[in-house]
């Protein structure tokens, strides 16, 4: 998102510094490079989620004080932004802006994670002005009056294109009577994608399905698919900067995530005309184009269903998209005089 609406406006009367827990890919580094984005990893390597925001906190005054920020503009999944928004009025006068990119909190045994987002709430009075990617969104991290920023994307650039898709689909040893389905996002227990392998079990073998992401569920999808036989269906790929010329590829976009703000990857789908699938566990904002629909996450045979009976047919989303405030120049021109006005 940062990446998309800095190479979509005019950001050159700032000095950006893009500070990160971990660094977890490469893929961006060359846009950095491009933007003059001064870039800092805190640690080195990924831990506990609770311990790698426990080490986080601890480190994070020796940027600050090496940085000597005028604003931070904080992207968060859960409360831990407003600890972070503490830290920063103790040791600079930067205003800060929180913004909310997520709608509930990942369970876990323990319920660590819903303790510590609910323990941090009481320093959200350090925030100076916050942003959330939907109204879901908003209302999960807020107990303020929020503005929205839209997610958007760059239409043109996500326009359907016939040559992307016959060079991907020849790449990816896809003929054209075989249904490439698709989904992009973090390998991870959020984004559900051990679910798409219970669907693909329910299709024929002229189904095939991509996965496109990187993370800690990774050795899971490939255990589970070797298990089910389907090492021949299923592909899973890198992260790439040329991601639009796989949504051309694709015949259908599914999204079984447990939760999501409002994926970005939606709407980059809707732009391309595919038919997408979304869980009802997803906001309802996601859905924009008439070729979308939500199903449930509790019974795999329903989407198989759904996905055999579903026409191929794409649709040109561009001007509703438009309408609807998603395209990129959009919400980098908005974020910009937000910029401005603090």
């Amino acid at each position: 998102m940062i990446i998309n609406i800095l190479s979509n406006g005019d950001f050159s009367e700032f000095d950006i510094y893009l500070l990160v827990g971990v660094k977890e890919t490469n893929i961006y580094d060359s846009a950095l490079s491009k933007l003059n984005i001064h870039f800092i990893s805190i640690l080195e390597k990924t831990y506990n989620p609770i311990l790698r925001d426990l080490k986080i906190l601890r480190r994070l005054k020796k940027y600050l004080s090496q940085i000597n920020p005028d604003l931070v503009h904080i992207n968060a999944c859960n409360s831990i932004g407003f600890k972070y928004s503490k830290i920063i009025k103790k040791h600079t006068t930067a205003k800060v802006i929180v913004q909310s990119h997520n709608t509930r909190i990942e369970k876990d045994k323990l319920k660590i994670k819903y303790i510590f987002h609910t323990l941090m709430k009481k320093y959200e009075k350090y925030v100076d002005y916050r942003l959330a990617c939907s109204e879901a969104a908003g209302h999960f991290l807020f107990s303020k009056p929020f503005d929205i920023l839209k997610n958007g994307v760059d239409l043109s650039k996500f326009t359907f294109n016939n040559t992307d898709r016959k060079e991907i689909r020849q790449k990816l040893n896809i003929n054209n009577t075989e249904i490439l389905l698709l989904n992009i996002g973090r390998l991870s227990q959020q984004k559900n994608q051990l679910f798409l392998i219970d669907i693909l079990k329910h299709l024929d073998n002229n189904y095939k399905l991509l996965l496109i992401g990187e993370g800690e569920n990774k050795q899971l999808l490939e255990e589970k698919i070797k298990t089910n036989g389907l090492i021949n269906n299923i592909i899973i790929l890198e992260p790439t900067n040329y991601v639009q010329k796989y949504y051309s590829a694709a015949d259908f976009f599914l999204l079984p995530s447990l939760h999501e703000g409002l994926p970005v990857v939606g709407i980059e789908a809707q732009a391309n005309g595919l038919r997408c699938f979304f869980s009802d566990s997803i906001t309802k904002e996601i859905i924009i184009s008439s070729n979308c629909i939500q199903l449930s996450i509790n019974n795999p045979t329903i989407w198989s269903s759904r996905i055999k009976d579903s026409s191929l047919e794409r649709m040109d989303n561009r001007e509703l998209l438009q309408t609807h405030g998603y395209n990129i120049k959009t919400s980098s021109e908005k974020l910009k005089n937000i910029y401005i006005k603090l």
